[in-house]
């Protein structure tokens, strides 16, 4: 049987174990070997935030009103669109178009650069002011169109 190290802490130690006690217990190598080869892969997921559990804020019912429209126009969503691999949130999308004045005012004064810096999409992502564009207006045009009480669910 190989013995090992047995590392008992004075009265001082004791008191304070963070100081150089905790220090002593190290292996005397230094770092462990590494385990893992260089041909090892992990996949890496997404968790999205506002899709956790059985969420019902306002940006989920938000949601399923513009899907509900959105289902009434015939405009199929499956997925929502994707920017640099970045699922938009459309809701807020809707949200900061309209803190920007409208689709009007973002098109006249070229606000899209400040829009898609306000919902956090990388400006390395190709496109990506086209892109927001195209979203608003194939996914969020028509549900402007509606009446605010229109919109509720």
């Amino acid at each position: 049987m190989v013995g090992s190290a047995h590392l008992l802490p004075n009265e001082k130690e004791f008191q304070e174990p963070s100081s150089r006690y905790i220090e002593k217990i190290r292996p005397s190598a230094g770092t462990p070997e590494c385990k893992l080869n260089d041909d090892m892969r992990f996949t890496a997921y997404n968790q999205y935030v506002h899709k956790m559990l059985h969420r019902w804020g306002p940006n989920v019912k938000e949601m399923v009103a513009i899907r509900k429209y959105l289902a009434t126009q015939s405009v199929s969503m499956q997925q929502l669109p994707l920017i640099g691999g970045i699922e938009v949130d459309l809701p807020r999308l809707y949200s900061t178009v309209q803190q920007c004045g409208g689709l009007s005012e973002v098109i006249e004064k070229k606000r899209w650069p400040r829009v898609a810096d306000l919902m956090k999409i990388p400006r390395l992502a190709q496109d990506r002011l086209t892109k927001l564009d195209d979203i608003y207006c194939k996914y969020l045009l028509p549900y402007d169109t509606l009446s605010h009480d229109e919109r509720l669910v």
